[in-house]
């Protein structure tokens, strides 16, 4: 872990270095310098909403396991972005499993929630690609990329109801008789996957992919927010593919908080609209110190507060002894 963190931290400083050199401080400090707060303070709690809408989701696959409250869901899910806002790698993802699981919750089954919430985010982003390939006008430069990413978005949402459907049966894996030791492997390797999408029902994947679309909608709303704080003048169709960019870096994170890559992602989508350079970096830089900076002090606050990582470490030592 440590290697990856110093990993990560070198390639933020490399990144850094490269934006310095291809954009101008004081040009990016103009734009940041003309910000609006009560447009920033705007979009910190509209970011909260989409947290506050994806731990509903995932409260909702606990139910299947476990009723819990909405904060007893929320505490661990904002514990878990901070964490992930701090190492790289989605380390939080495991981080808010074993938390949830605090709750009297059986491991394999809060793991099996945190990967089928987190396929929920992956589908309706592939939908919401689909979306725009089809109805924004794209600029050259991003349309070739947009359509890969939708036809992969397609495979992977006309995938989902059968690795579903498939799942139900692994659950009962006793009673299929597996004719190798391999077969048996696999299935005990998946069986977390497997375990998390057996539980949705049509109705229930319905929903859960509700609330995924409502999230994409507010954060889609939390960079005009920013953008109008900053006062650049952006079209939706710029926002909408300059979100669908950070979000698809983000979905194998190398810097701690996608530090760097997200700036480079914004600002490469933008100058595809002809965006001037200085402006989009500044806005990029406003919008992810709105969507990391709150969110990882409150998850911190309470990663220390209800002594998660703690636990955890003395747990895995009385294990070891």
């Amino acid at each position: 872990m440590k290697t990856r963190i110093i990993i990560g931290i070198a390639l933020s400083i490399a990144i850094a270095i490269g934006l310095l050199k291809a954009v101008p401080p004081r040009e990016v400090w103009h734009y940041l310098s003309l910000a609006k707060p009560h447009y920033v303070a705007l979009a910190c709690l509209a970011n909260f909403a989409t947290l506050l809408l994806r731990s509903e989701r995932w409260r909702f696959l606990i139910a299947n396991f476990k009723p819990l409250g909405s904060w007893s869901v929320m505490r661990p899910y904002l514990v878990g972005i901070a964490v992930n806002s701090v190492l790289p790698f989605r380390a939080g993802e495991a981080v808010r499993a074993y938390a949830v699981a605090q709750s009297g919750i059986d491991k394999t089954h809060s793991i099996s929630t945190v990967l089928a919430d987190r396929s929920f985010d992956a589908i309706t982003f592939g939908v919401l690609a689909i979306v725009a390939a089809q109805v924004i006008e794209l600029p050259a430069p991003i349309s070739a990329h947009t359509y890969s990413i939708a036809l992969s978005s397609v495979a992977l949402v006309a995938t989902f109801p059968i690795v579903a459907r498939v799942s139900r049966s692994m659950r009962k894996r006793e009673q299929l008789g597996f004719r190798s030791k391999l077969e048996r492997k696999i299935a005990k390797r998946l069986e977390p996957l497997l375990t998390g999408y057996a539980c949705l029902s049509a109705g229930k994947a319905f929903v859960c992919g509700l609330l995924s679309l409502a999230a994409w909608v507010i954060q889609i709303a939390v960079a005009l927010l920013v953008v109008r704080a900053i006062g650049l003048n952006l079209t939706l169709d710029a926002i909408i593919v300059a979100i669908l960019a950070v979000n698809a870096t983000a979905a194998f994170p190398l810097t701690p908080a996608n530090i760097g890559v997200f700036q480079v992602a914004f600002m490469l989508a933008l100058a595809a609209y002809g965006i001037d350079r200085n402006g989009a970096v500044a806005a990029a830089t406003v919008l992810h110190a709105v969507l990391v900076i709150p969110v990882t002090i409150v998850g911190l606050f309470l990663l220390n507060r209800h002594n998660y990582r703690i636990t955890f470490w003395r747990q895995g030592e009385k294990k070891a002894s």
